[in-house]
């Protein structure tokens, strides 16, 4: 879900749109995923980097120290990675959530 705030109904609908999208790619490639379920209020410092995570269920925040800079909601597909030497930057579980993980070779094939 976008914030509400200046999001117009076009906007909705790409956002939308790409959901359906990464569903329907999730479902071709979770055979080659690593599935993972993270506690609330865990990081995925965990998970090895670099690495796609696709977040089935729960919220991930991005925190740059501590300043809330993303959120991360479910069916939301993304990298992780950690070469980008920001050092304080984090993604942390705010409830109990579910995630898989895929390893960049593991998509190449």
């Amino acid at each position: 879900m976008l914030p509400q705030i200046d999001t117009t109904a076009e906007l909705e609908n790409l956002y939308e749109q790409v959901l359906e999208a990464g569903k329907s790619i999730i479902e071709e490639l979770e055979s080659i995923g690593e599935p993972h379920i993270l506690d609330a209020g865990s990081d995925l410092s965990g998970l090895p980097s670099p690495g796609y995570v696709y977040l089935s269920s729960g919220y991930l925040s991005v925190m740059d120290g501590n300043l809330v800079v993303r959120l991360y909601n479910p069916g939301d597909f993304f990298l992780l990675s950690r070469s980008n030497n920001v050092v304080e930057t984090r993604i942390t579980s705010e409830f109990a959530s579910e995630v898989i993980w895929f390893s960049r070779e593991a998509l190449r094939s």
